[in-house]
């Protein structure tokens, strides 16, 4: 149930090759984990009572084979503050979004809906390079796909 069925990518050992055991990561503002320094400014859900909008919250998303490195999906807050501020000069991805789905990725709510999401932006969606991982916190200067994770990720 942590992968996604499109995920075609497999882990190389070497003398053999195994489908991925999962392609799905949690949101890293979901129960305290992965926020870092950017907490003391933004919510951290440690019960579901305090996602204020779980209609608009993610909480699973497929990740890419050449980002996924642990349970969490990183969203840097960089450049946002909903309704207040909002810098695109400082946008970063952290982690990476797969784009099984025609460059487009799937992901759960925090009230049970699941939807696909297409991204817009070119640099969102690299070309695999299997078993080369992707650098994380790169700029994404004006990339408004990173606009779009930050306005679903947490609250300020």
């Amino acid at each position: 149930i942590y992968r996604c069925p499109a995920d075609q990518s497999v882990a190389d050992f070497g003398y053999f090759k195994l489908p991925r055991i999962r392609s799905n990561s949690m949101n890293n503002w979901i129960n305290a984990g992965g926020s870092g320094s950017q907490a003391a400014t933004y919510q951290v859900f440690v019960k579901l009572t305090n996602i204020k909008s779980p209609s608009h919250t993610w909480v699973f998303v497929d990740e890419r084979e050449d980002s996924i490195n642990d349970g969490w999906f990183w969203v840097s807050e960089n450049g946002y503050l909903a309704g207040v501020f909002r810098d695109p000069t400082q946008y970063r991805m952290v982690d990476w979004p797969a784009s099984y789905h025609n460059k487009s990725t799937s992901f759960s709510f925090a009230d049970g809906h699941a939807e696909i999401h297409r991204w817009g932006d070119s640099r969102t969606v690299p070309v695999v390079q299997p078993g080369v991982g992707l650098p994380l916190g790169v700029a994404m200067p004006g990339n408004l796909d990173v606009g779009w994770l930050q306005d679903h990720s947490t609250s300020y």
